[in-house]
């Protein structure tokens, strides 16, 4: 997507994903096109890659807790409904 942005007209130097990667076409002088595309800044890339490990590592660890509670939740409304209790 950031190689097709923007006019096209001469040469482009486009940076993208908070300046982490670089895309550059040159037009030579014979009419074809050099084409590069590269990392310019890892630490953005770092920083997002650590944050979507830490955001699946809280999914993680907060689903069972969820899902245990879910269960416990179910048992008392079957245990209410066995006893003839209305539930809420």
């Amino acid at each position: 997507m950031l190689m097709f942005s923007g006019d096209n007209s001469g040469d482009v130097d486009r940076t993208g994903l908070f300046g982490s990667l670089r895309f550059q076409a040159t037009e030579q002088a014979s009419g074809a096109v050099d084409l590069s595309l590269g990392v310019a800044n890892p630490t953005a890339l770092v920083v997002i890659f650590v944050a979507l490990c830490a955001v699946i590592l809280l999914f993680q660890l907060i689903l069972p807790v969820l899902m245990k509670r879910r269960q416990e939740l179910l048992e008392e409304e079957r245990a209410l409904a066995t006893k003839g209790l209305p539930h809420s």
